[in-house]
């Protein structure tokens, strides 16, 4: 499910609409059945090395999808966090400003949870 998030397409509006109304919503889904740390935390870095990919609206909606996470599971996806970091730090200093840009909504999303600026954790 997750290789989803890679689809390649001329049409970036239509990628980003059907990552939005239907591959990020299933992901989360998936993230909240499966009550597991372990299977969450194999289906969170799976997204989280998308954000490594090379195409720019790939690494965006792999952010948006770790934020989804977030927004569904709140306080109990934060023992995801120490994995969640480092790629949290190298899309924030990404090349493409949209991908900064959503890197830096999921560092808000996250510590709405955390209680505390993750900007400490992000220079550890």
């Amino acid at each position: 499910m997750v290789s989803q998030l890679e689809l390649s397409t001329d049409d970036h509006v239509a990628y980003e609409t059907k990552m939005v109304d239907s591959v990020i919503p299933c992901l989360v889904q998936l993230a909240v059945t499966a009550v597991d740390d372990n299977k969450r935390k194999v289906i969170n870095h799976e997204v989280l090395l998308r954000t490594r990919d090379e195409r720019p609206y790939v690494r965006k909606l792999a952010l948006r999808t770790v934020s989804a996470f977030y927004d569904r599971l709140g306080e109990e996806f934060l023992s995801l966090l120490p994995e969640t970091v480092p790629f949290i730090g190298e899309a924030m200093e990404d090349d493409e400003p949209e991908v900064e840009k959503e890197a830096q909504n999921l560092s808000a999303v996250i510590q709405r949870y955390l209680g505390e600026d993750i900007s400490n954790y992000l220079k550890a």
